[in-house]
């Protein structure tokens, strides 16, 4: 997958983010043909990401890459574990 995706669900009572970045190189992906699952974010341009960590928090900045560098994205994501 040549895009950046996220999607956000609550699964067994624990909200579960799913990202897949697949933005480095390559040819981007064509129109969308499944209209399921709907996504929270689908962006089709060359990007990168960086992650934060700190103690029970990521941070996830999306950038894109081309024609200027600019955040397309930001998530946090808190364990609330004990």
């Amino acid at each position: 997958i040549h895009d950046y995706e996220r999607l956000t669900r609550k699964i067994k009572g624990h909200q579960t983010t799913f990202i897949v970045s697949g933005g480095g190189g390559g040819s981007l992906e064509g129109p969308r043909t499944n209209a399921f699952p709907q996504l929270d974010k689908l962006i089709k341009i060359h990007h990168f990401g960086r992650v934060i960590a700190k103690r029970k928090k990521l941070t996830i900045y999306i950038y894109q890459s081309e024609p200027r560098l600019k955040i397309i994205d930001r998530i946090t994501i808190k364990n609330t574990h004990p």
